[in-house]
């Protein structure tokens, strides 16, 4: 696919059959389609994830070492199913930098450290309801925060679901309109957390 000027390799789903899954073949299938695009003259991979999907952010951010700064709001319709509990499909566009040390270092084996959270959390869920805080003049950090488990809460609460699609969606793109993008995905005393940075 060609998108920003440039050819990049689009990988559409890397998928492992639930008796398998917790194996490591996620990864496996994915430093292999790492491999092979080098080898073929690719230095950059794209997909789309759920933003809502907590396993999907730490795979994607924290394991395989990707960023984003585009999220697409209902990109594919609404689905409900085991995953989509009959909401909008928003997703994130994931972008692999290929021989970026974020990325190299992880293919080495080696994740990094956990830092602190940033300070401003521009989205919590905070005594039952949703928290937002203003992004302020040029932070150089925010942290934003997603459900544990988003499937099972949509089945639960739908309309706080929704709610919190919509405040993440909304954070999100302000967020990214002033040059933040989403860099890692942390868990922390129970709580799931996206990190933003400046890259």
């Amino acid at each position: 696919v060609r998108t920003a000027g440039r050819w990049v390799l689009w990988s559409h789903v890397a998928g492992v059959l639930p008796d398998y899954r917790r194996r490591k073949l996620g990864a496996g299938i994915k430093w292999a389609q790492r491999t092979w695009a080098l080898d073929n003259g690719y230095d950059q991979i794209r997909w789309t994830f759920d933003p809502m999907q907590a396993g999907n952010a730490n795979f994607n951010l924290r394991v395989l070492g990707a960023v984003t700064s585009k999220i697409s709001q209902n990109m594919y319709g609404i689905y409900d199913d085991a995953l989509n509990p009959g909401l909008p499909t928003d997703r994130f566009e994931a972008v692999w930098s290929l021989d970026d040390p974020r990325v190299t270092t992880r293919a080495d084996g080696h994740l990094p450290d956990v830092l602190p959270l940033p300070s401003l959390a521009l989205l919590a869920y905070e005594n039952g309801s949703l928290v937002r805080q203003p992004l302020g003049k040029s932070p150089s950090a925010a942290r934003v925060e997603i459900p544990v488990a988003f499937s099972a809460l949509g089945r639960e609460d739908a309309a706080l679901a929704r709610d919190w699609q919509t405040n993440l969606r909304e954070v999100l793109t302000g967020a990214f309109a002033e040059g933040l993008s989403v860099v890692d995905f942390i868990r922390n005393d129970g709580r799931c957390w996206y990190v933003l940075g400046r890259i």
